[in-house]
């Protein structure tokens, strides 16, 4: 077990979490390869009839990027595929533009392609289809985009010829004794976890269900399996850990390196209210996984509370955050939901986050741009920047996001206006200087 204290210290702010209602889920700590705290807390769904275990699934987001990319490079170990090579070759059906994407962009989303949420097969390969030109020339450009993670997957069916979800099971996670669920249409088996807001309403497959569902310990024999070089090698992983820019992620998410092994790996996820984090700390070889059912954005915090606990360094409980409470409201009603968060800053403030306040309006202004409310997301944004508590760095990210959303209503003088303050502040901003390029003259 871990030293004495340690472990009660980390159960107290579990359990303050889920009592401040930040944190509904599972929890495993795992110190040189032995679990050392794990707790369920809370309903696994939101009937609140059934509480949550240990063995309950849940969806991980984009940490499930990693299992495509695993797949990539462990065919590319067996000789069956080069990452220089055009996809065109393996996906002749696509447009001319796939001659110019190499499987090495679709890993490091610097394929051009443009954001994708589509919710089948067929109605991506039509999506892809007309699609004209791409945002930006293969390796010169990032965009998060679900067009690489799918196309990534029609890669490995293509060339393992089976099913990704077949080659997944019976290939990769074979290798880490992980295993995995899907739901039956919108009907989930126990123990699947279904998800729910914090206004109490379901929401398990409000965008869709599709995916695959893991446990705390699946998820932990994966990580593990990974890092120790069962499922591809080190020098695989290394390349999958390359990221465009320190603004972007890789296909592992966030992942270093040094001469003993991986040094650091992060990753999250999130989608339908359930949200996911993966932290391997090599300083100790401490890996924290948190899983849960109700989106709270707090995972990222009660994991580092948890690293410092470890560490004997002091640690706070996480407070609700201002952008799932706003986020909504700003939707349904924008001039209502404006006047309710400033209710909050003037008269709540001791209950949520507002050390966070700047990040929590970005992540809404980006919610909005989603829903292509780009006047609507152009507010808060500027409200992000009034905040007052972001560097210069962060400052040039938003007149970044500031720019592309007068760009995406065809205010391109504005558009460019912010795209200068954009390098002004951060010179190193290479999506700016190339946003700035591709801007109409």
């Amino acid at each position: 077990m871990g030293a004495p204290g340690k472990v009660e210290r980390i159960d107290a702010l579990i359990a303050g979490a889920h009592a401040r209602g930040v944190f509904n889920g599972v929890v495993l700590v795992a110190q040189r390869g032995t679990p050392i705290y794990q707790r369920a807390i809370g309903f696994d769904s939101a009937t609140r009839t059934r509480q949550l275990s240990m063995e309950s699934r849940f969806p991980i987001g984009s940490i499930t990027k990693e299992f495509n990319a695993a797949g990539i490079m462990f065919l590319v170990e067996a000789g069956k595929l080069d990452l220089d090579a055009p996809i065109a070759q393996l996906l002749p059906e696509l447009p001319a533009w796939a001659q110019q994407i190499r499987l090495i962009d679709l890993l490091r989303y610097t394929s051009g392609l443009p954001r994708m949420h589509e919710a089948t097969d067929e109605q991506f390969f039509l999506k892809l289809k007309e699609i004209k030109a791409l945002a930006f020339p293969p390796g010169q450009g990032y965009i998060y985009s679900n067009a690489n993670v799918f196309l990534q997957q029609k890669v490995i069916e293509r060339v393992s010829g089976t099913s990704y979800m077949n080659f997944l099971r019976s290939t990769l996670l074979a290798r880490s004794g992980s295993q995995f669920a899907t739901p039956d249409g919108t009907v989930l088996a126990p123990p699947m976890a279904g998800s729910f807001d914090n206004d109490g309403k379901d929401t398990t497959f409000s965008q869709g269900g599709e995916t695959l569902y893991l446990s705390a310990h699946d998820l932990y024999r994966w990580v593990s399996a990974l890092h120790a070089g069962k499922i591809i090698s080190l020098a695989s992983l290394r390349r999958l850990a390359d990221r465009y820019d320190a603004n972007s992620e890789s296909s592992l998410g966030m992942a270093e390196f040094d001469a003993q092994g991986i040094r650091l790996h992060r990753h999250d996820g999130s989608g339908n209210n359930y949200e996911a984090v993966a932290n391997y700390l090599g300083t100790n070889d401490t890996t924290i996984l948190l899983l849960s059912n109700n989106q709270n954005f707090k995972l990222g915090e009660l994991s580092a509370a948890i690293a410092a606990i470890l560490d004997e360094q002091p640690y706070q409980i996480p407070k609700k955050s201002i952008y799932l409470d706003i986020r909504g409201k700003l939707e349904r009603q924008f001039d209502e939901g404006v006047a309710f968060y400033r209710d909050l800053k003037t008269n709540k403030s001791e209950h949520y986050d507002f050390a966070a306040e700047t990040g929590d309006l970005v992540r809404t202004a980006n919610y909005l741009m989603r829903r292509e409310r780009f006047a609507d997301a152009i507010s808060i944004l500027h409200l992000s920047l009034a905040a007052g508590d972001s560097n210069k760095q962060e400052q040039s990210g938003i007149y970044e996001l500031l720019a592309t959303c007068h760009s995406s209503i065809k205010q391109y003088a504005m558009a460019s206006l912010y795209l200068n303050r954009a390098l002004t502040l951060d010179p190193a901003n290479t999506r700016a200087t190339q946003a700035l390029a591709r801007l109409p003259k």
